[in-house]
């Protein structure tokens, strides 16, 4: 239960990083954080080879949901943009000013 839960948050977490860093600043923040959870792992007394293995989960986790969070945000900011583009083309076309 409480992997789980972790893993979740986790994610939540890369993902909504995702909208907001940029690739190298989650790549940091990503080695830090496992860095953490690994060390944590080790003084709680952890094998090294199991450890290893749930850094890498976390890693992969982290950023398969980065991505998400990117590709999430890119498709909103398109959508945006596009509304913008169709409420400037539909004002010019009734001879309104096209608002800024």
């Amino acid at each position: 239960m409480g992997m789980s839960v972790s893993a979740f948050l986790l994610s939540a977490a890369a993902a909504f990083a995702g909208l907001y860093l940029r690739a190298w600043a989650f790549a940091l923040l990503t080695v830090v954080v496992v860095a953490i959870w690994a060390t944590y792992l080790l003084l709680r007394g952890e094998t090294f080879g199991a450890t290893a293995v749930e850094a890498v989960k976390f890693l992969i986790l982290m950023q398969f949901s980065y991505f998400v969070g990117v590709f999430t945000a890119q498709l909103f900011l398109r959508r945006l943009r596009r509304r913008r583009v169709d409420q400037t083309t539909m004002a010019s076309a009734e001879g309104d000013p096209p608002s800024a």
